[in-house]
């Protein structure tokens, strides 16, 4: 190893363990080896406050799978321990300590945010806010069916066709929906929130796309024009809007006769509704439901505004 320094690390959720072993060139260390104990090792589990002074090895080597004498050992025919004092070691330590209290603080502060943000929307219908944009920017490596390329794909859109991209957020959707319709078809990209508007405008700018209007609106205000869009899609939404009922209604009456609405749902998301959920405000509105993606805990669920309605 280049540098003669090895480094590991273990982060978890529960808590976060970090162990340095100094593997250098030939010198004195400063320290008595004691006979039959190899020297990195001894190093190790004297020179660092961490648990190998209490166990003898290195309890991340446990965790996967070696212990810390077999881990740690010199290979043979390597030079031999560093010259580095026990102070020096000491110090070096408890700056790598300090750095991984600072991350583990960060890290426990962004839950406690999401935690109460998840809370209070649950009880207030709240959309997400734009300061937290950067959270549904991206898809979620978890499940395929939260994914913009899979939802894009599920709509079977064709150049010419005109699509709602309802709560449209950042725009995560927008562009490849903009794409997928091409330059003679429309992308409406509807939101409440004017700064997740224009994160989304500047997002097709940068894409190079023309064919997108942008809607300040919330869902069930009666001001979408009656049967003038082919699919309309509302990815993690349905939970956000306050009445439902009329939104539902809404977008039943701006959907052609044969149009899709397109209601996606994940479980990580803090307005989660259920299957069963979304699939009675849909049949109340008057959809009929058409096709079904995804499990129970992530899902995309299609609805059919009928012919002649």
């Amino acid at each position: 190893m280049r540098g003669g320094f090895l480094f590991h690390g273990f982060f978890g959720f529960s808590g976060l363990a970090v162990h340095v072993g100094f593997i250098g060139h030939t010198g004195s260390s400063g320290l008595a080896r004691p006979a039959g104990l190899d020297s990195v090792r001894f190093a190790c589990t004297r020179a660092l406050p961490c648990a190998c002074r209490l166990r003898g090895f290195c309890r991340l080597c446990a965790v996967s799978g070696f212990s810390g004498r077999a881990f740690l050992a010199r290979p043979r025919g390597a030079p031999g321990f560093s010259g580095l004092s026990a102070f020096s070691a000491r110090r070096g330590s408890v700056r790598i300590m300090s750095a991984s209290t600072a991350l583990l603080l960060v890290i426990v502060a962004i839950a406690l945010v999401g935690g109460a943000y998840s809370l209070v929307s649950r009880r207030q219908s709240l959309p997400c806010p734009v300061w937290l944009r950067g959270l549904v920017e991206m898809d979620n490596p978890f499940a395929k069916v939260h994914r913009a390329a899979f939802i894009v794909e599920t709509l079977a859109l064709s150049p010419g066709m005109t699509v709602l991209d309802a709560g449209c957020g950042p725009g995560r959707l927008t562009v490849p929906l903009a794409r997928s319709v091409g330059p003679e078809g429309r992308v409406v990209a509807m939101d409440i929130q004017p700064g997740m508007l224009a994160r989304a405008r500047e997002k097709t700018q940068a894409a190079g796309l023309a064919n997108v209007d942008f809607f300040a609106a919330g869902l069930g205000e009666g001001k979408l024009p009656a049967d003038h869009f082919d699919r309309v899609v509302l990815v993690t939404v349905l939970g956000e809007i306050p009445d439902r009922a009329a939104a539902l209604a809404e977008l039943f009456r701006t959907l052609k006769p044969g149009g899709v609405l397109a209601v996606v749902e994940l479980i990580f998301d803090p307005h989660f509704q259920s299957r069963s959920a979304a699939t009675a405000l849909a049949t109340g509105a008057g959809f009929r439901e058409r096709a079904f993606f995804g499990r129970r805990l992530a899902y995309i669920l299609h609805f059919e505004k009928p012919q002649g309605r």
